[in-house]
């Protein structure tokens, strides 16, 4: 995952997080000060709710907070070679929007 151009922010952290699911996925997942923060559960249940939109591989998780609803953004690599980024609301467990990349 690239990090922001510009973005003066500080690493925090970096979390791996290796599934293995129905389609055996892998992901790391980048926290950097301008994100937010969520547990691997969340997470978890993000890749399954993205993955149920839009089947890949998962490529990248990002956690942030835009406009006071905590998303995680999920980027996957369909089997065609097309990538998505498929944002999930954490709370709700829904997928809110798909963008092709």
């Amino acid at each position: 995952m690239n990090m922001h151009k510009g973005a003066a922010g500080v690493l925090a952290g970096v979390v791996a997080i290796i599934m293995a699911t129905g389609g055996g996925l892998t992901v790391a997942a980048q926290v950097t000060s301008r994100h937010t923060t969520i547990t691997a559960e969340q997470a978890i249940a993000c890749i399954r709710t993205a993955g149920a939109a839009k089947p890949g591989l998962v490529k990248a998780v990002e956690a942030e907070d835009e406009k006071g609803s905590r998303l995680c953004e999920v980027e996957i690599v369909a089997e065609n070679g097309q990538e998505y980024k498929v944002y999930v609301d954490v709370n709700a467990d829904k997928v809110v929007k798909v963008k092709e990349d």
